[in-house]
């Protein structure tokens, strides 16, 4: 007798969507843990151009059902409903729901990033995609207990729903401690730097007053304008590492004595992960994901401002019980977190929503 599997139709959009980033990392890990769990019948959705994205092309689809590919251009599949057998459950990477509303369905709200940072027609249309996917969802997971607050604060009628916190991970594989690296006198800046609630400046402005140390800036190449202001705030001290291998950031991390993630607004906050992972120090604010990423093992602030920030420095820098303390807070801390937990608890979910007898 052949035991039944539940048809699972896993919607690759996101990898069309954008080159590499944590979104396709996430959807990465659930969708290579659906194609090893014998409870499914796994089905992709996924467009000809998502070998363009860097996670994707590195991965395999062996023992997919069937791989469906798309013509439409990429703005119109955004919108478009998927057509899913009745019998059946969909999680879609990027909000796209069934056209059967007797399809049970999943979907995973990040973050809401458009409403603090988006406006005009781009922050109406991403939320009214989240609104959509959200209300017609069988189930909502959330990627921390933060975003489950703005889920209900911008759209209360979701409190009806069956919400899932389920946390992101990390690169464990890649990001790890060697108490055998030297440390220098040296703090990270890693991520986006064009959006101010960030607060690479404020970053810049701090290291300015701690003139003993270097700014490690990780990611892209740096503008005009942040080479301006880097040569006028902190000349000689600042040094870029442009897009470097996740385990050269852990070398990076283990060389320096703090990460100053200092953003104001976060869905999750992996880099705070991989940071601890790597035995650094966070320095960040109390607001948002960023205190129930990072617990106790993280120095958090009250308000972005200089000062706060310098001190935080200089306490690490100082105080070196507070600085081994920090370190092996973040190395137990991370304990709680990989991406094979997110995508074990994810895959639980989904036999939950889809009903105990199959």
């Amino acid at each position: 007798m052949t035991s039944y599997k539940i048809p699972l139709y896993l919607d690759n959009l996101v990898f069309s969507l954008q080159k590499t980033g944590g979104g396709s990392i996430y959807w990465e890990s659930i969708v290579k843990a659906a194609l090893l769990d014998t409870s499914f019948d796994v089905t992709i959705f996924e467009r000809k151009d998502s070998r363009q994205n860097e996670v994707r092309n590195k991965m395999s689809l062996e023992g997919a059902k069937r791989i469906i590919q798309s013509e439409s251009p990429l703005r119109i599949d955004e919108f478009k409903k998927l057509d899913i057998p009745e019998d059946g459950l969909l999680h879609s990477s990027y909000f796209r729901v069934p056209k059967s509303s007797n399809i049970k369905n999943v979907c995973t709200v990040h973050d809401f990033i458009c409403m603090n940072q988006y406006q005009g027609l781009l922050k109406a249309v991403s939320f009214y995609q989240i609104k959509k996917a959200a209300l017609k969802a069988s189930g909502i997971i959330c990627i921390s207990e933060s975003t489950r607050r703005d889920l209900l604060n911008y759209i209360p009628e979701a409190n009806s729903k069956q919400i899932e916190i389920i946390h992101q991970g990390y690169d464990d594989s890649s990001y790890n401690y060697d108490p055998n690296l030297k440390r220098d006198n040296a703090v990270c800046f890693i991520g986006n730097r064009k959006s101010a609630y960030k607060n690479f400046e404020l970053a810049v402005k701090a290291v300015a007053r701690v003139p003993q140390i270097e700014l490690r800036i990780i990611g892209a190449s740096l503008n005009d304008d942040e080479r301006n202001l880097l040569d006028e705030m902190i000349p000689g001290r600042f040094t870029n590492y442009v897009y470097p291998s996740a385990s050269e950031v852990s070398n990076i991390f283990n060389r320096s004595i703090a990460l100053l993630y200092l953003s104001e607004y976060e869905g999750f906050g992996i880099p705070v992960l991989e940071s601890m992972a790597s035995g650094l120090p966070v320095i960040g604010l109390n607001i948002s994901s960023i205190p129930e990423v990072a617990g106790d093992a993280a120095l958090l602030l009250k308000e972005s401002n200089v000062d706060d920030v310098v001190d935080s420095i200089n306490s690490l820098l100082s105080e070196s019980c507070l600085f081994e303390q920090k370190v092996s807070q973040g190395l137990k801390r991370v304990l709680d977190f990989s991406w094979s937990k997110t995508a074990a608890k994810t895959l639980d979910y989904y036999k939950y929503i889809y009903g105990s007898n199959y």
